[in-house]
């Protein structure tokens, strides 16, 4: 029996670890808002092109995914801003909602693409690209650190 009890109970409190360390990300913004006002916190809008953009893929291995983003986590009401290639990974009505996000946070269409807004939606800071402070999670962390104490 205590051969059977201790595996279980490994999987048991592996299984509520990675659960713990699963973000919770807002996808509607009208939401979104109304939980950073209440909260008085900052949007963080992240754009990604998780089924096509390979710049997407390391950056959320390389930073979103990490311990360190984790803490972040608690300063900032977090909104995904999903485009994929494949339309059928996310619904049309969530498809048409993140194309205007896009239009108006992320006129350029970079990928990845991080803008920090207030409850407004009014921006605060912003950073584009898998380019020099984005490719240095150090960096980026500081401008999470900088923005949060800021607001």
């Amino acid at each position: 029996m205590k051969k059977l009890i201790v595996p279980l109970l490994i999987i048991l409190s592996y299984n509520c670890y990675a659960q713990q360390n699963e973000l919770s990300w807002f996808t509607d913004f009208d939401v979104a808002k109304r939980v950073s006002k209440d909260r008085n916190k900052p949007i963080l809008l992240y754009f990604t092109g998780r089924d096509w953009s390979v710049a997407c893929r390391d950056f959320r291995t390389e930073v979103i995914e990490t311990i360190k983003f984790e803490q972040f986590t608690d300063k900032f009401i977090l909104q995904k801003v999903d485009i994929p290639k494949n339309e059928d990974l996310i619904s049309k009505k969530l498809l048409k909602a993140n194309k205007k996000l896009l239009k108006k946070y992320n006129k350029e269409k970079t990928f990845p693409f991080m803008v920090v807004v207030n409850h407004e939606g009014n921006i605060v800071a912003e950073e584009g690209g898998y380019r020099a402070s984005l490719r240095d999670p150090e960096r980026f962390f500081s401008l999470l650190e900088t923005t949060s104490n800021n607001y």
